[in-house]
């Protein structure tokens, strides 16, 4: 495992992958021929007169239609877009990247917000949430985003985390640029590249602490890397609780769980939106250690979005945000720094 702050590469499975598609191949194929079969069926008999035989021919064609209608809105909802100039295509604009399966990114910048400005507008109103907002996350790195409620840093996750789409300005995953996708290649992106850690953990009370660190890759149909997933468990202390409900764990171990499944897929960044706002402060602590102990070891970005000055300190770097600008970013911070900051733009 890397130590750098490069990601490493994520691990396909070809012998899977094959498998699975020719079993697709193999389905689809058996559909063509009932229809084809069905057809001359009803053909046939209609010279003979045999009435069941032309039901049962009528029946099945009609099957196979309903199968072929269905294959037609699934193309529908998922098109196979051209990758436009600021779509999921690398870029090459002299900037060392590392390859990671068919992706790139950018070896020494994560996340770039460029000149972003965010605005709602309700009715007559209008509410600039951000207000060209320049940032650099480094990869491999944590960095904390703090600041009041109303500062606009949790507007700033959704648009970096490419859950919204600014008003304006660009943002970069790498060498990506997610500010101008669809909504479905943003939703392909956060799949596969982004991972999500929230305050309210977000597991499924039905399944177990394994199954529900591997859902999100039994959802997109990609491999999981073991050797990875069992580090990550071990790291985390949840080894001996994989059986285990979410309603057995205590509410440490469940946001430990949440942050394995946010790391499992080897994710570009991984946000983190408050994740120990619901946990008290020495369950907060270890939740903030595992964090910042994935970061040093495993070379993970991470970026923590919080109210709580003690929070971000762990990171470092602590981004201050007030009436949806950055007033200062502070370089291992403390607590102490942390905090007079908050207060110094409260006074203003």
């Amino acid at each position: 495992m890397q130590e750098s702050s490069e990601i490493p590469p994520h691990h396909e499975n070809p012998e899977q992958n094959a498998e699975n598609t020719l079993r697709l191949v193999v389905h689809r194929l058996l559909w063509i021929l009932l229809a084809v079969a069905a057809g001359l069926n009803v053909v046939l008999n209609l010279l003979g007169h045999s009435a069941v035989a032309i039901v049962f021919g009528f029946v099945a064609i009609g099957v196979a239609f309903i199968i072929f209608l269905r294959f037609l809105r699934r193309k529908r909802r998922f098109p196979e877009e051209k990758a436009p100039m600021n779509s999921l295509a690398p870029s090459d604009h002299g900037h060392r990247h590392v390859e990671r399966g068919h992706q790139h990114v950018r070896a020494d910048v994560a996340l770039r917000l460029n000149d972003v400005t965010k605005v709602f507008e309700r009715g007559n109103s209008r509410t600039r949430a951000l207000d060209a907002v320049t940032l650099d996350i480094p990869a491999g790195r944590f960095t904390s985003i703090v600041g009041p409620s109303g500062s606009g840093k949790s507007t700033l996750l959704h648009c970096a985390a490419a859950m919204d789409a600014p008003t304006s300005g660009t943002i970069h995953i790498g060498d990506t640029e997610v500010s101008g996708l669809s909504e479905t290649r943003r939703t392909l992106l956060r799949r596969e590249r982004i991972g999500f850690v929230f305050q309210s953990y977000n597991l499924v009370a039905s399944l177990t602490v394994a199954q529900n660190i591997t859902l999100p890759a039994r959802f997109s149909g990609r491999p999981i890397d073991q050797d990875h997933l069992a580090q990550l468990i071990e790291r985390v202390g949840l080894t001996g609780h994989l059986h285990h409900l979410p309603s057995q764990l205590s509410g440490g171990q469940q946001q430990r769980a949440a942050i394995v499944r946010a790391l499992a897929s080897k994710p570009d960044v991984v946000f983190a939106d408050e994740p120990t706002g619901a946990l008290d402060l020495r369950t907060a602590s270890q939740v903030l250690d595992v964090l910042r102990e994935l970061v040093d070891s495993l070379g993970q970005t991470v970026v923590l979005v919080t109210h709580d000055p003690s929070a971000a300190a762990r990171a470092h770097n602590a981004v201050v945000m007030a009436n949806g600008t950055i007033t200062n970013v502070i370089s291992e911070p403390s607590p102490e720094k942390v905090a007079h900051e908050l207060l110094r733009q409260e006074a203003q």
